[in-house]
């Protein structure tokens, strides 16, 4: 089993404090600026996090973790761990400060039956040829969510104890259903595009709960416009959910 050393997070600054994520992530003209550090996390080999903070107090996360992929022929799109981002989020939980902070959870469309039938019909072999063993991690990551909040998962997308690990559910210290503060958003095809939400606001992307039909592609940069001026500005409208965003 992957363990990733998480004993402490020291906080630097509020994002209060800083360029707003979106910002930080990406120029206005396309331009790539240097990402400001906003908490040390040098204790953790591959996670990657965003705080907010107030104080020495986390009060919300963003989980991306991140690899450097690979391809074969025969399994297409890979990282190693093939587990990263599943192991690296229950590792975060097992450490879970005592005031729970916000989590969003970065996943992806074309996880389920349902979702994979409302991608466009040009993408769907690319996501069953060269999307699915890092698709496998992702279920693992929304099946810990799931036990998180209390909501049902359909068992034909369980991830399996080669990507959760067996007896899983005893590394959390919280039983199922008593961590609610959760969000997860699930982008389309992730591109290096503009950040169409600087001009046209919340109305340049599609978000919806659950799916949303025909969605073909959304830049980085306008997920993380939306995590900041959507998700958590509107927590309350968010908390829970699952939440597609596409253009």
């Amino acid at each position: 089993m992957v363990r990733f050393k998480a004993t402490s997070i020291t906080v630097k600054r509020g994002l209060s404090e800083v360029t707003p994520l979106w910002k930080m992530m990406s120029g206005r003209h396309g331009q790539r600026q240097k990402r400001e550090t906003i908490t040390d996390l040098s204790t953790f080999s591959f996670l990657q996090l965003v705080g907010i903070s107030t104080n020495t107090v986390l009060a919300s996360l963003i989980h991306r973790p991140g690899g450097t992929p690979t391809f074969s022929l025969t399994k297409g799109i890979s990282i190693s761990p093939p587990n990263l981002v599943t192991q690296s989020f229950l590792n975060v939980l097992e450490n879970i400060p005592s005031v729970h902070p916000k989590i969003i959870a970065i996943s992806s469309t074309g996880l389920t039956r349902t979702s994979y039938k409302a991608l466009p019909l040009l993408l769907k072999p690319f996501y069953s040829y060269i999307l699915p063993v890092v698709h496998k991690d992702k279920c693992g990551i929304e099946e810990v969510i799931a036990h998180c909040v209390g909501r049902s998962l359909d068992a034909r997308y369980s991830a399996g104890d080669e990507i959760l690990g067996a007896n899983w559910e005893n590394r959390l210290p919280l039983g199922r259903g008593q961590l609610q503060n959760i969000v997860v958003v699930r982008p389309a095809l992730l591109t290096d595009g503009e950040c169409r939400g600087d001009v046209k606001g919340s109305g340049a992307y599609r978000v919806n709960e659950g799916d949303v039909e025909s969605s073909w592609t959304v830049s980085r940069r306008d997920v993380a416009h939306f995590l900041v001026e959507g998700v958590v500005n509107h927590w309350q409208d968010w908390k829970g959910k699952c939440v597609s965003i596409a253009y």
